[in-house]
């Protein structure tokens, strides 16, 4: 299955946008293929669910750091570098080489360290997780309708750009994307796989529910 991963990403980051004039890691580079589906999977946004799967097969390895105690100097190390990256303003942005980077830096560092250590997570967090990639997909089909309708009331305009209206916006994304979660991203999805698995007769040993917590 890593094979397959990885020789997509290798064709879709690497080889295709090789053909169409250089590799960019810059999440806002557009390389302009004239089939849009293209432009999709060549986003260099990508890379960071690159990053993301490679930190979850480090974790899945035998990797690990068995003293304790440079566990968590590691652990202050990363977490201080993160802060210094953002509160002093250095490569503001998305992308892999911009915030992206002190995010890879700290997530490797715990993912690792957590093998050796206990690292609490409040269950918030965890949850907030678990939702994550139905936010990704839902949170523009939020606010953009949104804003668009609210731009039309001239009471409403300023408001647009108040810190309350994104916290607003915010809460309003992931509750669409708690719902999605659970009715699209599990209970759809589990529904297809048993569908398919009963079409192809196959009994899979273990089987438990795709995104389940």
């Amino acid at each position: 299955m890593n094979g397959y991963f990885f020789s997509w990403v290798i064709f879709t980051l690497i080889l295709l946008p090789s053909m169409a004039g250089n590799i960019s890691l810059d999440p806002k580079h557009y390389y302009g293929w004239d089939w849009g589906y293209l432009n999709l999977i060549t986003s260099p946004l990508i890379w960071e669910f690159v990053v993301g799967v490679i930190i979850g097969l480090i974790y899945f390895s035998k990797i690990r750091i068995k003293n304790t105690k440079i566990c968590w100097l590691l652990c202050l190390l990363a977490l201080s570098f993160t802060m210094w990256y953002f509160l002093g303003g250095i490569n503001p942005g998305f992308g892999i080489i911009n915030w992206g980077l002190p995010y890879v830096i700290l997530f490797s560092i715990l993912v690792i360290s957590s093998k050796s250590i206990e690292i609490k997570s409040p269950y918030f967090l965890v949850w907030l997780g678990n939702i994550s990639f139905s936010l990704y997909l839902i949170h523009p089909l939020v606010i953009h309708p949104l804003a668009n309708i609210a731009w039309e009331f001239e009471s409403l305009r300023n408001s647009l750009q108040d810190m309350s209206y994104i916290i607003f916006l915010t809460v309003l994304s992931i509750c669409f994307a708690a719902v999605a979660h659970e009715f699209l991203e599990k209970r759809l999805s589990n529904w297809f796989r048993d569908k398919l698995f009963t079409l192809l007769k196959i009994k899979p040993e273990g089987r438990k529910d795709i995104s389940s917590n």
